[in-house]
């Protein structure tokens, strides 16, 4: 009996001890109590950020490919890496077929852009482009075609009037044996 007053006793001072350090604001860490839409809102944010991991791998995948088609280009008289400054990928309708190149309407974004919208959108032209495509066919993101950001390009439309319209320069590209002189940061 006298065993049981004294477990009696102890609880209750320990009880006591407890209460007094709740208020005093002490309280013993208890781990938290998961709330089911706490863990259901927890559990969407992970399968969102694995989504976002993986779409941002599947686009470092897409874009070496891209950087390995002509690894080397010739812009300028200068021979370049894909890894220099000014490199844009661009996607869009063919408007236009010409010795010089293609005319687009789409967008293109410069590779070391880390936002997720395009740097611009309209039409631009797009100087020695080396494959054959015909006019009013789409060139898509997936096919990661890269060109160098230049300046403008002038052309006369069938009306007789002067356009302006932004360019890339797609480049000559060079065997990599030839990398001699190679611009690989922002030297430009």
């Amino acid at each position: 009996m006298n065993r049981l007053i004294f477990a009696v006793l102890v609880s209750a001072a320990t009880l006591t001890a407890s209460a007094q350090r709740i208020m005093q604001g002490h309280a013993p860490q208890t781990p938290p109590l998961h709330n089911p839409a706490n863990l259901a809102r927890e559990m969407e944010q992970r399968r969102q950020k694995q989504a976002e991991n993986q779409r941002i791998e599947s686009e470092r995948t897409i874009l070496l490919a891209g950087m390995q088609r002509h690894p080397l280009r010739l812009v300028n008289g200068i021979t370049n890496t894909m890894y220099a400054d000014g490199w844009c990928r661009f996607a869009g309708k063919v408007l236009q077929v010409d010795k010089k190149g293609i005319r687009v309407e789409g967008t293109y974004s410069r590779i070391k852009n880390t936002n997720d919208w395009a740097d611009f959108t309209g039409e631009f032209m797009v100087l020695r482009f080396p494959y054959e495509v015909a006019e009013a066919e789409e060139i898509y993101w997936t096919s990661c075609y890269l060109a160098k950001e230049t300046s403008v390009f002038q052309y006369t439309t069938v009306m007789g009037a002067s356009r302006t319209i932004r360019a890339l320069d797609y480049g000559i590209p060079l065997p990599t044996a030839t990398a001699t002189n190679v611009v690989t940061t922002s030297q430009r």
